[in-house]
């Protein structure tokens, strides 16, 4: 039941399709690993509605070293408000030790791919500002106890999330909305201009095993 062989995420709810914040650890018998459940699915598991075998048959299985945590976003009269990356937050200060680096938008067309995208030294934490958008990643890392899979993730401002991409995970992202697409990206390193830490392929023959067609079911 230990997560670790499927990648750990701590942030949100391990329930697959369940993208609320986790609460604190449950600590699983004889050391296995902890339980990241939000408050509705720790609930249910303390009280014996969820037993640990319908928990692992559930479990969300995300790339290593892979984080998406679910932001809150507040409504009032006037409108509404999301913070997104605050200095205290423990995403900050694991990957800004030494500051903030730099922030960009990028837009994205209806239907249209961005990607492939890889870096050996950065990590990135998408945010979606408007528009829907489908973000693919692929953990072609021969070090990765998650090596070969591939995880989609959605990012829509009604769920806002901040989803932390790992050094050397390719990635990429579609608009689905007809507006297109906004992604506001916190990259852990400065832009190098004279020498990019950027790796591209082709999205549809790079040879990474995924079709970004829109399957219907």
């Amino acid at each position: 039941m230990s997560r670790s062989a499927g990648g750990t995420n701590p942030y949100i709810c391990q329930m697959a399709g369940c993208f609320e914040s986790a609460t604190e650890p449950i600590p699983l018998p004889e050391g296995e690993g902890n339980l990241f459940l939000c408050a509705k699915h720790r609930a249910q598991y303390l009280a014996g509605e969820l037993s640990l075998g319908h928990i692992a048959s559930m479990t969300a299985r995300y790339i290593h070293d892979l984080r998406v945590k679910r932001l809150n976003r507040l409504y009032d009269e006037r409108g509404n408000l999301c913070e997104i990356l605050r200095r205290d937050d423990p995403v900050y200060r694991e990957c800004f030790p030494d500051g903030f680096a730099q922030a960009y938008i990028t837009h994205v067309d209806y239907h249209v791919v961005k990607g492939w995208h890889m870096h050996l030294k950065q990590k990135d934490h998408f945010f979606g500002v408007y528009g829907r958008a489908k973000v693919v990643l692929y953990d072609e890392r021969e070090d990765s106890p998650t090596q070969g899979l591939i995880n989609e993730i959605i990012l829509t401002p009604e769920r806002p999330l901040l989803v932390q991409i790992p050094e050397r995970v390719w990635h990429g992202f579609m608009a689905l909305s007809l507006e297109g697409a906004g992604i506001l990206n916190f990259p852990t390193r400065l832009y190098d201009y004279a020498d990019p830490d950027e790796y591209r392929r082709d999205p549809h023959t790079g040879g990474i095993p995924y079709s970004w067609a829109v399957k219907d079911r």
